[in-house]
């Protein structure tokens, strides 16, 4: 289940979208999170607010499996 401070990835971008929620709200019945990209990871976001349906809990990625997917997106 998820909670605050969970580290997840995001469905449609399991390996370049990791990072933690928190801040549960409830917006008309729905479950929501703000999501914060892991620092690590070269491809900044800001935080922003996503559905419980949009993530699932994972496994936090090794500092060189973070390295490999930022130069995979530093070359595209």
């Amino acid at each position: 289940m998820l909670k605050d401070g969970s580290y997840v990835c995001m469905i449609l971008a399991p390996n370049a979208r990791r990072g933690t929620i928190h801040e549960t709200i409830n917006d008309k019945g729905e479950r929501q999170f703000l999501f914060r990209l892991d620092p690590r990871f070269a491809d900044s976001l800001p935080e922003f607010f996503i559905n419980d349906g949009d993530v699932q809990e994972c496994e936090r990625q090794s500092d060189a499996e973070v390295s490999i997917i930022n130069k995979l997106i530093a070359e595209n």
